[in-house]
Formats: structure tokens, C-alpha cells, sequence
């Protein structure tokens, strides 16, 4: 899908110089390792077809991806899955065989053989260097299996996710806030008891839709929390099936201002309640096609560039507000909606992918202010979930302390045909410069060009960058 140029040329608003002001004496407090998570979920080819095979064995390539990710908390077994998810029918050597039921019923589900259950997830994350995340039953488990599935797993999982979007309609367990809250601290009273010290995940909901949500939940278990939760999907469901067009373009790259401002109100909440609590946005992404959902064998193709710059946008929202976002687990990992697709025989990383390894290096780094003047702008029209944006800048720029006075910057021209030139104020001399850009606003990898979006590392001169069409770009910056 080629987009109007001419129409998009308008935007830039004549000769206006874009510049960039690094605050090295604004500090907004250290990334943490925890906002580069993953998520895995029995959803379509997610699980079986997908990270394993049929019988539970781990598919080496892909393996070697998700290693070279650093992965760190890593989410399991849902999710919507496990609000009927008895873990107990995965472990031992009788499984029990059945039906993905919650999936099914909306044609994303499987025969359930659970061949991999909570050992080899355990296994998994040992292999991948990861952490394990687990969601408990709320749906249709009770306190008691909560508690016995924390006994089972003896210690080797720190981190348990009160249920998963028990705030939904859709969702098996469904509740409003004060009955979820006041169910979550029995739970959370069961699993301390099996093992006191767990960090425990409450259901958040974004203020948009759910009112009073989030203060039930703080009220009643806040104290008892080390996360509050916030799931986001650009532009959602309701959005159907989302494709190659100018709008769609519009609406997904802007919308991580939205996500910014539902983290805020989620902050302010914490704050007026001085909760030592902080935010876990641990379901993101772009959602697009049922087919994709499904996973991507027959189509071949998965997320587009577009979606690189979604992912770079939110990483930014979250760098931002360093100091309260501090775990994100992309949804998901494998094929769904995923960082790696694969077929029989097939696997491919997307360049969602590739902006995970371009910012995994700025974890342990503090954030600092970065201010943008003068970048030209555009309005994101309603899409899904996703309202009507006004003013949404084509470049943005979020930077990061390092070693020796340096700063790790990274900048996104949203754009979809034209560079803009931009100007770093106070830097000169050569930086090293990584970019991910692709050939279009829709350039995707798949099957067949597997390699087509890469990210390609040059030197360039400052102060002036020239940041191409429909990129990321990572600078070092040293001084001399």
C-alpha cells in the first residue's frame, strides 16, 4: 500500500529545523531491566507449532532467538488461557488432554495436550536466561491451587499475577473491582502463606474504560502488591482487521501518547495514595489480524515497520516515566501477534524484534529530559480503541545517561516518505549511529525475506542527523 507523498509533505511545515535538547541535570530515574519481558500464552501456535513442538521439545532456532533477546521476567500461561488453567493437568507423566475451552470458543484455541507445562516452562526460561512470571487461576481455580502451584514450583518463581483482566466481560471470572479485590486478597493471603516474600501483580485496568477500578484494587491490597497492572493494545480489537493503510499508519504509530496518558493517571492514583507500588504494563502490542493471532504460516508476513515505531514509541513513554513503569512483557514472544514467526521448518525475527536488541542496552541506565522544538506534526484519526490525536510530533527523542558524560539517544521519524534533518544541541564531533528503517511505511520481513528490515550501523557527524523516513535511529554520544 504506497501512501499519498504529496499529502504527507504538507505536514512538514516548510524549512523549520527540528532540534534536540539533551538535559544531562534532569534526571528521571534508572530503566529497569524488567521493562524488556516477554510474554508467552497457549494461544494459537504460541505454545505448540510455535516455542515447542507437538510433544513439548523446544525448537532450537528459536531458542537461539529469544537468547539473544535477554529476556528477563518472562509471562506464563496467560493471559485470558489461564483464568481456566489447572496447572496440575500439566505436570507429572499422566497429562491430562482437553480443549484450549477460553480460546476456542472464538476460534484461537487447540486440542490441549499440555506436553508443556510448568517444568518445561521452568526449563525454557533457564535455557533463554530468563525469569519466570506466573498468572494464576482466578477464573475458575481457587486460593488453595494458588497456593499449591507456589509449593510445587519450590521457589523457583518469585513473581505471581493475581489473575489477568478480571475486569472484562469477556474474561472467565469476571467481576467488578471491590468483589476482584477482595477475592485477590484471599489468594494473596494463600500464597504468601505457601511462601511469604512473593512480589504479587494486581489486576489494573485502564481509567478510560474502568472507573474506580484501580482505586478498589490500591484500597483493599495495595500494600500487599509490587505491581498494579495496565494491558495495551494499539488500536485493539474493535479496530478489526487492521491493514495497510494511511490511517491505520496514523493511528498505530501515534498511539503510545495514549498509552502515556493512562499511565499517568495510573501514577497520579499511586502517588495521592503514597503506595510503594509501581506500574507492570504487561500485555502490549499492536493487534492486527485474527490470522496473526493465530499465527502467520499461511500469510507468511507479520508486523510491518509500523509497528517497529509502535514499539519504539512506547518504549519511550516507558523511559519516561522510568522511575514508576518498571516491567513490560510484549504480548507475545512466538508467533501471536510475535517477535519470531515460524513455519515447518521456517523462522523469521520482525522488526518489532530488532527494536528490542536496539534498546536492551539501555536498561541500567538513567534517563534523562530530552526536549524536541519544532518537529513538524500530524493528527492520528479514531481508530479502535485508539481516540482522535491532535499534534503528534513526526519525531520524538528520549535519551539515556551513560559512562563518562555520554548519552545513549534514540530518535524516531515517523513520517512515512521523508527524512527530517535534525539538530543536537550542544554535541559535535562523530557518533555511532544504528538504524531500523526498511524500505517503506509497511516493509516487513517474512518466510520468503526473512532479512528484508535490518537494523544498519554507520558513522555520522553531528550536530546534524538526517533521520530517514519511517525509522529509528540510535546515537552514542561521547564527549571528547
Amino acid at each position: 500500500m504506497e501512501l499519498d507523498r504529496d499529502r504527507w509533505r504538507g505536514c512538514l511545515g516548510g524549512s523549520a529545523v527540528t532540534r534536540i535538547a539533551i538535559d544531562l541535570d534532569s534526571r528521571l530515574g534508572t530503566l529497569d531491566s524488567r521493562v524488556f519481558s516477554h510474554f508467552v500464552e497457549h494461544m494459537g501456535r504460541g505454545v505448540y507449532g510455535g516455542l515447542c513442538d507437538e510433544a513439548g521439545r523446544l525448537v532450537p532456532r528459536v531458542v537461539q532467538l529469544v537468547e539473544a533477546l535477554e529476556p528477563v521476567l518472562i509471562r506464563y500461561p496467560g493471559g485470558c488461557f489461564a483464568a481456566e488453567y489447572h496447572w496440575w493437568e500439566g505436570v507429572g507423566d499422566q497429562r491430562v488432554d482437553g480443549l484450549d475451552t477460553f480460546w476456542s470458543r472464538v476460534g484461537l484455541g487447540a486440542l490441549e495436550s499440555n506436553a508443556f507445562g510448568t517444568d518445561e516452562f521452568l526449563e525454557f526460561c533457564e535455557r533463554v536466561g530468563g525469569v519466570p512470571y506466573l498468572t494464576v487461576n482466578m477464573g475458575t481455580g481457587t486460593p488453595a491451587e494458588a497456593a499449591e502451584w507456589v509449593r510445587y514450583t519450590g521457589g523457583r518463581v518469585g513473581t505471581w499475577s493475581l489473575g489477568n483482566e478480571v475486569f472484562g466481560p469477556w474474561e472467565t471470572g469476571h467481576q467488578g473491582p471491590v468483589e476482584y479485590a477482595r477475592r485477590a486478597e484471599v489468594f494473596a493471603d494463600s500464597m504468601l502463606a505457601a511462601e511469604p516474600g512473593l512480589d504479587l501483580v494486581g489486576v489494573g485496568a485502564d481509567a478510560r474504560n474502568y472507573l474506580n477500578w484501580n482505586e478498589a484494587v490500591l484500597d483493599r491490597i495495595g500494600r500487599k502488591l509490587k505491581w498494579l497492572s495496565l494491558h495495551f493494545y494499539a488500536p485493539g480489537p474493535e479496530a478489526g482487521c487492521l491493514e495497510d493503510t494511511r490511517d491505520g499508519y496514523m493511528t498505530v504509530t501515534a498511539a503510545a501518547y495514549t498509552l502515556g496518558r493512562s499511565l499517568d493517571e495510573m501514577i497520579g492514583l499511586i502517588r495521592a495514595k503514597d503506595l510503594p507500588i509501581r506500574l507492570a504494563l504487561d500485555e502490549w502490542a499492536v493487534w492486527s489480524c485474527d490470522d496473526e493471532l493465530r499465527g502467520t504460516a499461511e500469510s507468511g508476513e507479520s508486523a510491518p515497520i509500523r509497528d517497529a515505531l509502535f514499539a519504539a514509541s512506547v518504549f519511550h513513554r516507558i523511559i519516561e516515566r522510568a522511575s514508576w513503569v518498571t516491567m513490560a512483557c510484549y504480548a507475545q514472544l512466538v508467533n501471536v501477534l510475535g517477535l519470531i514467526q515460524t513455519e515447518e521448518g521456517g523462522v523469521f525475527a520482525t522488526p518489532v524484534y530488532h527494536v528490542f536488541k536496539m534498546y536492551r542496552d539501555a536498561a541500567g541506565k538513567e534517563a534523562v529530559r530530552v526536549e524536541v522544538d519544532g518537529s513538524p506534526t500530524f493528527e492520528a484519526p479514531e481508530l479502535g480503541r485508539m481516540p482522535r490525536t491532535f499534534e503528534v510530533p513526526f519525531v520524538e527523542a528520549v535519551g539515556l545517561a551513560g559512562d563518562g558524560g555520554g548519552v545513549t539517544l534514540y530518535a524516531i521519524n515517523r513520517h512515512p516518505s521523508s527524512e527530517i534533518e535534525v539538530v543536537i544541541e550542544g554535541w559535535d564531533g562523530i557518533s555511532q549511529i544504528e538504524t531500523l528503517a526498511g524500505d517503506g511505511p509497511f516493509a516487513r520481513n517474512s518466510f520468503a525475506e526473512p532479512d528484508r528490515v535490518q537494523p544498519v550501523t554507520s558513522a555520522v557527524t553531528l550536530p546534524r542527523v538526517q533521520l530517514p523516513p519511517h525509522s529509528i535511529t540510535r546515537l552514542d554520544l561521547t564527549r571528547s
